[in-house]
């Protein structure tokens, strides 16, 4: 195991989704497809993860890890939009809900890390 502390803040982006129980594989799988690898394009862009509860499976927390804030920030709105609406249109927009966007309650960076 080792112990990295980073010289910069890795900006922190968390967004809680609720899916219907029976479209919970189909979203991970169609968010990987369509929004990981959009995002991935995207400068500054350092990996995503997703979490599930067992004892709340319908709801997934998608983390995804930015070089810097501006990095984050500076990605077009269009084509957020465009991958948004790509999104919906291949799970089907009343199968899930953006619940929460915990960056937006309380702005969190990565600083270091232990593994």
């Amino acid at each position: 195991m080792e112990f990295k502390k980073f010289s910069n803040k890795i900006a922190v982006e968390q967004l809680v989704f609720k899916v219907k129980k029976e479209k919970v594989d189909e979203f991970i799988e169609l968010d990987q497809k369509i929004w990981t690898e959009e995002l991935a394009k995207w400068p500054g862009f350092l990996g995503k993860e997703i979490w599930i509860s067992e004892s709340t499976p319908v709801e997934i927390i998608t983390t995804v890890y930015w070089r810097s804030l501006k990095e984050w920030k500076s990605i077009d709105h269009e084509k957020l939009r465009e991958t948004d609406q790509k999104f919906k249109k291949a799970l089907g927009e009343n199968n899930f809900e953006l619940y929460r966007e915990l960056h937006n309650e309380k702005q969190f960076f990565k600083v270091a890390e232990y593994k």
